[in-house]
């Protein structure tokens, strides 16, 4: 008997609809009993797998009552800690497997020490392993995919309703604010924190927003996400708040032909790092001045796998995008003057690919309501 311990909420959540409202303390602990070893060192559990599995979510009893409601569309046994009981002594009681296989991404140091010390004596052997649910996470059922599609939707509507609102003298702080009101509305939580960045700020990739005010001709960095029933959007919008020098209108433009490649080259069974590689090749000497990859998997968690780089290593287990993946094309050049990044989220179907969202980066070189 193999029994995989999973404590990530995000893992929690895909398994059971149990989604955690903390992320220091553990309310929850799922685990999966399989009667044979269903996972490999590269690849984690096999997809094929994930039905046969047994589920246990272990609870204490002051989160009973939420865990009740949101796994009650999952096939999934409870087990309620009574008062003293720790997470393994729940786990001794609801499986007796010799083989116990945690999160090694997420599992305290103390915590697998305190599992080594409980079941010291028995005969029971305890390692961690590496995504364990990293390749079937990135492969999205169409319901999922309907979810993400939906947060790209509601997020770029907040997203144009909160531009009404920019003008100069707010801050980025202000704006911020005035972003998140309107996803909220829309029944939207922030993915991540929303970033708006003013003129040189926005050369800082992931610049955190503070009392700038914005001026007259300022270039305006947005990169923000909504995230619906469990499942976010990232998006990222770059523009002129007047009108843009030639300078800013060359970096758009090629960033804008990287992203445009990008998406075309976007189909199942494409190599990731070749796809990586020809967006790096209109980048030309400027590739440099990216700092970060090509994009990333989107779903339950913002980032998420395939990792889309042009130096993936050999041993990364998703060598090229398959149906069902969903991600993020994200080009940005940055340099002391300012940046531009441009990114929408792309589902990757048989035969094709659908680009969530509506929103257009054109007029590209002035304020979008203008």
């Amino acid at each position: 008997m193999y029994a995989y311990i999973f404590t990530n909420p995000d893992n929690i959540f895909y398994l059971t609809g149990y989604y955690s409202g903390s992320k220091s303390e553990r309310e929850v602990i799922a685990v999966a009993i399989s009667e044979t070893k269903i996972h490999s060192a590269t690849t984690g559990i096999n997809a094929q797998s994930i039905d046969k599995i047994k589920l246990f979510l272990l609870t204490p009893q002051m989160f009973i009552k939420q865990v009740e409601e949101q796994t009650r569309q999952h096939e999934v046994k409870i087990y309620t800690l009574t008062r003293g009981q720790r997470f393994w002594d729940g786990l001794l009681e609801v499986c007796k497997s010799r083989f116990l296989i945690c999160e090694a991404e997420d599992i305290r140091y103390n915590e697998y020490l305190s599992l080594r010390r409980f079941f010291k004596g028995k005969e029971v052997q305890i390692s961690a392993q590496k995504g364990l649910l990293m390749q079937v996470r990135a492969v999205k059922s169409r319901s999922e995919r309907s979810k993400i599609k939906k947060a790209c939707e509601l997020s770029e509507r907040g997203f144009l309703d909160a531009l009404r609102e920019l003008k100069s003298g707010i801050t980025e702080l202000d704006f911020v604010a005035i972003l998140e009101n309107r996803m909220s509305k829309l029944s939207l939580t922030p993915a991540f924190p929303t970033i708006v960045a003013y003129a040189e700020n926005s050369a800082i990739p992931h610049h955190k927003p503070g009392e700038r005010k914005l001026k007259n001709n300022d270039i305006v960095l947005i990169d923000w996400g909504g995230s619906f029933q469990g499942y976010n959007s990232d998006m990222t919008s770059t523009f002129v708040y007047g009108k843009p020098n030639e300078q800013f209108i060359n970096c758009f433009e090629k960033v804008e032909e990287t992203f445009n490649l990008a998406i075309s080259l976007a189909n199942s069974g494409e190599s990731i790092k070749t796809l990586a590689e020809n967006a790096s090749t209109v980048l030309g000497s400027e590739a440099k001045y990216m700092p970060h990859s090509l994009g990333h998997g989107i779903g339950i968690s913002v980032h998420e796998d395939p990792h889309l780089s042009e130096f993936l290593p050999q041993q990364y287990p998703m060598q090229n995008l398959v149906a069902g993946n969903v991600i993020t094309i994200e080009p940005g050049l940055y340099y002391k003057w300012g940046g531009v990044r441009l990114e929408k989220t792309v589902a990757i179907l048989d035969g094709g690919r659908e680009v969530y969202g509506n929103l257009s980066f054109r007029p590209k070189y002035s304020q979008l309501l203008s």
